[in-house]
C-alpha cells in the first residue's frame, strides 16, 4: 500500500514540473490567449531566475541528500526554496485571476496543496521549502501586476 501512496505522490508532484506548466503556455498560446501567454511566460521566467539566483547563493540540502557534481546538479539538489511550489502557486494565480470561476479557483487551490505537501512526503522539501516557494509564486505574480 505505501509504495501505491508513493506513486500517487510521485504523479502528483509533477504537476507542478515544468512540463505541465510549459503544455499550459503553449495552449494558451495555441488558443490565442496571448496575454495569458505573456503572464505565464514572465511569471516562469521570475521563479526560475530567482528562485535558481537563490539556490546558487544559499545551498540547503534536501531532506534526502542527492550527489552533486557541477552547477545544474548542484541547484537541482538544493531545497530552498522548492521550485515546485512557486510555479504551482504561480500558475494557480494567474489561471484563476485570468478565468475568474469560484469552482476552478478552489480545484486550483487544492491542486496546489497537494503538489506541495507531496514534495515533502516525497522527502523533496521541508515545510520552510514549501513556504520559500509559495512565497516566491506569488511574489512573481506581483511583480507581473507592476510590470
Amino acid at each position: 500500500m505505501k509504495k501505491i501512496i508513493e506513486e500517487i505522490y510521485k504523479q502528483i508532484t509533477n504537476l507542478g514540473g515544468i512540463i505541465p506548466y510549459g503544455l499550459i503556455i503553449l495552449t494558451s498560446l495555441l488558443l490565442d490567449e496571448y496575454k495569458l501567454f505573456l503572464e505565464l511566460s514572465l511569471s516562469l521566467l521570475i521563479v526560475i531566475l530567482i528562485g535558481f539566483g537563490i539556490k546558487e547563493l544559499y545551498f540547503v540540502d534536501r531532506p534526502q541528500k542527492q550527489k552533486h557534481h557541477n552547477l545544474l546538479e548542484k541547484l537541482d539538489a538544493s531545497s530552498f526554496p522548492s521550485i515546485h511550489s512557486a510555479r504551482i502557486i504561480s500558475l494557480a494565480i494567474i489561471l484563476s485571476i485570468h478565468f475568474n470561476k469560484l469552482f476552478f479557483t478552489l480545484f486550483l487551490i487544492i491542486l496546489a496543496i497537494l503538489v506541495m505537501y507531496s514534495r515533502i512526503y516525497l522527502k523533496k522539501h521541508r515545510f520552510v521549502d514549501i513556504i520559500g516557494g509559495t512565497i516566491l509564486g506569488a511574489s512573481s505574480c506581483l511583480i507581473l501586476l507592476f510590470i
